[in-house]
């Protein structure tokens, strides 16, 4: 069990009177995404009401504001709507907003100043750190399917140089066997036009000396 004391005890019913905060004050931006997360954790949409912190008015829903990143563990066991921020969506809602609403507390209650504030602080150390220092480093990372752009990879000039080099081997090479299998047919047909022309000169001989008999 957890020893840990929070700020607003948890209420799943949203009804502590002592988890309500109220006219909270956020400063947000001009631009667009005006979003402001409360200072202590997600709340109930139902408790939400928003003023403007300079002219007072008092937002509408829908209109002037939505609430926005809905907390779905909390709201699983509230067993209602839970968000932990809203925009405003009017531009014309000024830049100061005052916020009350009733928070769920307990482990979902967070104060975001001291999460900035711990941020801000490891942001402070500048000190340098050689890669030795770092433990639990492995010795090797598993690399993962990726592309690499043919341009990115050195000595690819030469390996394409090296290919058409080949490649006009391969052509060349074609080229003489053919033509040597070419000579060698028509040594075949020379050789057997000489032994025709020998057989016709031994029938027309063999003719010759049969009609002089």
């Amino acid at each position: 069990m957890s020893d840990t004391i929070f700020k607003y005890q948890k209420d799943l019913f949203g009804t502590n009177p002592d988890n309500k905060v109220t006219d909270e004050v956020h400063t947000i931006g001009t631009t667009t995404g005006r979003i402001f997360a409360s200072d202590y954790g997600p709340f109930f949409g139902n408790s939400v009401v928003l003023k403007d912190g300079i002219t007072g008015r008092e937002l509408v829903p829908v209109e002037d504001y939505r609430l926005v990143h809905y907390y779905r563990e909390a709201a699983d066991d509230t067993g209602q709507a839970v968000y932990a921020a809203v925009q405003i969506v009017n531009p014309e809602v000024s830049t100061r907003i005052l916020f009350t609403a009733q928070l769920v507390g307990g482990e979902f209650s967070y104060s975001t100043y001291a999460i900035k504030q711990a941020i801000e602080e490891l942001a402070l150390d500048n000190r340098p750190v050689n890669w030795g220092d770092l433990v639990g480093v492995p010795s090797q990372f598993v690399p993962a399917p990726h592309l690499h752009d043919a341009y990115d990879l050195y000595g690819l000039k030469y390996m394409v140089e090296a290919q058409y080099d080949v490649a006009a081997a391969i052509r060349e090479g074609d080229a003489a066997s053919r033509q040597l299998l070419l000579d060698q047919i028509g040594a075949k047909f020379d050789g057997l036009d000489q032994f025709c022309d020998g057989l016709s000169n031994l029938f027309r001989d063999a003719a010759i000396e049969l009609s002089q008999l």
